[in-house]
């Protein structure tokens, strides 16, 4: 297991996007925080559906991340440089899924993807639509080219709500046992007369609560105290339980917000601990 990731800022919103066929609806509606607001491509023909993001500087942003309608069959590429020259680039992610295969046994074996592992539209619809990639801890770029594979999706183009390009922070020492992953929901529950109850639904989203009990001096008031001052509760943090786990990338991995702003304890020397709580954004 590799330690745990807080991702943090999001380098988008300073970013200039340009290249591929957008036509149906602008690249900038990727730089909103309003994931409902999508850039729309002309068709899924290749050429129309990948872009070029230009972050104005060098910055070592290693987690990249797609918001949209990938369909189950979608394949995504990164080159990132530090020119705008792609034919070298400092890291090529190659093609990668843009949802992981289900492992073995997960599935009986009539599922429509137990000899397959590929997730059915079904299935991918019920998760949140999220890609992500994880870079070298050396890279440090400007220009990277989107490549976005998704030929057959049924929508007829692709849709982007949201791209991500995350500067990252691991600390040396693992969360301590005992996280919390689970779910909350605001849906309202109401009961008639009669005891027949009535849902107004809600979107369930994700959370997850970590210990953080072996931080040095360096983390807790170097990285700890800027994810604080820089995000607060209202900007993003892209959470990654586990970077290198191929089995539940979906489950454990989530753009979210921080729940509420935590406090760094020093309970003994050259050590502190801190309790964060991180909220799925949808």
């Amino acid at each position: 297991m590799a330690n745990v990731m807080l991702c943090y800022p999001n380098r988008i919103e300073g970013a200039t996007l340009s290249g591929g066929g957008w036509t149906n609806a602008p690249l900038s509606a990727m730089q909103t925080r309003d994931y409902a607001e999508t850039a729309v491509s002309t068709d899924t023909q290749p050429i129309n559906t990948q872009f070029v993001v230009d972050l104005g500087g060098l910055y070592p942003a290693r987690l990249l991340v797609l918001v949209g309608n990938l369909s189950p069959a979608a394949m995504i590429r990164f080159r990132c440089s530090a020119t705008n020259s792609f034919a070298a680039p400092a890291w090529d992610s190659g093609w990668q899924s843009a949802w992981p295969r289900l492992p073995f046994g997960t599935v009986g074996w009539l599922d429509p993807s137990f000899w397959s592992g590929q997730l059915t539209a079904e299935r991918a619809a019920s998760y949140p639509p999220v890609f992500w990639a994880l870079g070298p801890a050396s890279l440090l770029w400007r220009y990277c080219l989107v490549e976005i594979n998704d030929p057959t999706n049924p929508a007829g183009v692709i849709a982007l709500g949201r791209a991500g390009f995350f500067e990252a922070f691991q600390p040396k020492v693992n969360l301590s046992y005992d996280p919390e992953h689970g779910h909350t929901t605001n849906t309202q529950v109401m009961e008639g007369l009669a005891g027949n109850k009535f849902f107004n639904v809600r979107p369930s989203v994700r959370y997850a609560r970590i210990a953080l009990d072996w931080l040095s001096d360096a983390e807790a008031f170097g990285a700890g105290f800027d994810l604080v001052r820089r995000q607060g509760v209202h900007q993003e943090v892209f959470y990654l339980y586990d970077p290198a786990d191929p089995i539940y990338r979906i489950q454990r991995a989530f753009l979210g917000h921080l729940r509420s702003l935590p406090a760094y304890r020093h309970p003994s020397f050259g050590r502190h601990t801190t309790a964060i709580e991180i909220e799925e954004l949808i």
